[in-house]
C-alpha cells in the first residue's frame, strides 16, 4: 500500500485559515481528547511508536550500562506510553523519570499508569509545565538539570513557534551521551530538523509507518460533513447514532489538523472531505502515513 501525507488532503487550505485561537480552544476541549482516543482506536500508531522507541533504547549501550537512567518526557499525557516504554528497560528501580504536561487533570492519572505499565519502580516527578513558555524548564531546588534521554512523543507538533529556542534548551539539559527523541511525521519534525542543523547538532531519523483504518460510513455522512456539518453538538444530535458518523467527524478534524470542520469555509471543507472520500474509496478505507523517529545529539558535549 502506498504511503500518504495529511497535507495531500488539506494542502489547498491556506495556512492562515487555521485561526490559532480556534485551534487552541479545540485542543483544550473534551472533544479533542475524544478525537485522540478515536485516533488510537482506529490506528496502530501507539504500537508502532512504542516498538520503534523500544528498539532504539535496546541498542543504546550507554543506557544499559548506566548506574541510573535519567529521562525527561515533555508532554507526558496520562503516562500510558511512558510506562510501556520504561517497561522495555526491564524491572529496574534506578530510573529517574520527569514528566511534564500543562494539564494538571491529566497529570493526576500519570504516576499510577506509569507504575502499572513499567513493571519497575522508577523515581517519578511530575510537573505542570507549558514547554511553549520561556521559563518552562524551572526545576524544584535546582534538581534535574541533566538527562540521558529527552523525548517528545507527538508533543513537539503542538509548538507553534520557537523551535530553535526549545531545542537549544533541550540540548543544554543533555548528559554527554544523551539524546533528544522526537516522534511525528516528517512534516511535524521538520522545524526541529532545521533548528538542529542551524545549531550544529547531530541528528538521524528512523522511518516507520502507521496504518489507520477509518470507520465505515455511508455516503450520506460525507455529504453532510461536506455541505453543512453544523456545530459538533448539533451534528451529534442529528447524526450521532449513525454508525461511524461521530468517529469519522472527530478523526477528520483531528487530521485537519486539530481544527473544527465548521470553522472552515464551505469550499475548503468540501474539497477536504472529497479528498478523504476518494482516498478511502480507492484504498479500502485505509490510510498509511509515513512517520519517523528523529534522534538529536549534541557533539559539543563531552
Amino acid at each position: 500500500m502506498n504511503n500518504h501525507q495529511h497535507v495531500n488532503f488539506r494542502g489547498h487550505i491556506a495556512g492562515d485559515s487555521f485561526d490559532p485561537g480556534i485551534r487552541q480552544s479545540w485542543r483544550e476541549s473534551a472533544r479533542y481528547w475524544e478525537a485522540l482516543r478515536a485516533h488510537h482506536t482506529y490506528s496502530n500508531d501507539r504500537e508502532m511508536l512504542i516498538a520503534t522507541m523500544t528498539a532504539l533504547i535496546s541498542r543504546q549501550e550507554s543506557l544499559q550500562r548506566a548506574e541510573r537512567i535519567r529521562i525527561l518526557d515533555i508532554g507526558c499525557g496520562d503516562g500510558e506510553v511512558a510506562g510501556r516504554i520504561l517497561g522495555s528497560l526491564g524491572t529496574r528501580s534506578d530510573i529517574d523519570y520527569v514528566g511534564l504536561d500543562k494539564s494538571e487533570a491529566i497529570l493526576s492519572l500519570t504516576e499510577n499508569r506509569i507504575r502499572q505499565r513499567s513493571g519497575g519502580n522508577p523515581s517519578i516527578l511530575l510537573l505542570s509545565r507549558d514547554f511553549g513558555s520561556q521559563d518552562w524548564n524551572t526545576w524544584p531546588s535546582g534538581e534535574h538539570s541533566s538527562f540521558d534521554m529527552i523525548w517528545l512523543l507527538h508533543s513537539g507538533y503542538y509548538l507553534e513557534s520557537g523551535h530553535g529556542r526549545l531545542l537549544a534548551d533541550l540540548a543544554s539539559l543533555l548528559l554527554g551521551e544523551g539524546m533528544i527523541v522526537l516522534m511525528h511525521n516528517p512534516e511535524g519534525n521538520e522545524p526541529f530538523r532545521i533548528a538542529a542543523h542551524e545549531q550544529g547538532l547531530e541528528f538521524f531519523s528512523v522511518p516507520y509507518a502507521r496504518e489507520i483504518r477509518m470507520p465505515a460510513v455511508t455516503p450520506e455522512v460525507f455529504d453532510i460533513l461536506s455541505r453543512n456539518p453544523e456545530s459538533f453538538d448539533d451534528f451529534d444530535l442529528s447524526h450521532g447514532r449513525v454508525p461511524g458518523a461521530r468517529a469519522m467527524r472527530l478523526l477528520l478534524e483531528f487530521y485537519l489538523p486539530d481544527y473544527p470542520l465548521d470553522a472552515l469555509s464551505e469550499n475548503d471543507r468540501s474539497r477536504y472531505i472529497e479528498n478523504w472520500r476518494r482516498h478511502l474509496l480507492a484504498c479500502d478505507g485505509c490510510f498509511r502515513n509515513d512517520h519517523e523517529m528523529l534522534v538529536i545529539t549534541n557533539p559539543a558535549l563531552p
